[in-house]
């Protein structure tokens, strides 16, 4: 399964059809908000909201940018996940 990426946004597509993505647009200079997580039911149960969050995470980190969360999924996967709360602030989520 391909992952694509772009400045604000990851996703995974097939011929056209969007099958996953995560959004972060800037809210701030140096701020992103996690704001939109979706995959398609046929894909569900497979762990892939996780793997989008995990390079929406890198890509953050990698331009040394903060995330809030205000998708109740990213809010959720970020509060289980310690090691990578250090791009995310608490302000302006959910």
């Amino acid at each position: 399964m391909d992952i694509s990426r772009e400045e604000h946004r990851i996703f995974i597509d097939k011929q056209g059809q969007l099958l996953a993505e995560i959004t972060f647009p800037f809210v701030d200079e140096q701020l992103v908000d996690i704001d939109h997580t979706f995959v398609d039911v046929s894909l569900r149960g497979q762990g892939i909201a996780g793997v989008l969050m995990k390079e929406a995470v890198i890509a953050i980190r990698a331009q040394g940018w903060k995330c809030v969360t205000t998708c109740p999924y990213a809010y959720s996967w970020m509060k289980k996940h310690i090691k990578e709360q250090d791009i995310w602030t608490m302000e302006e989520t959910l």
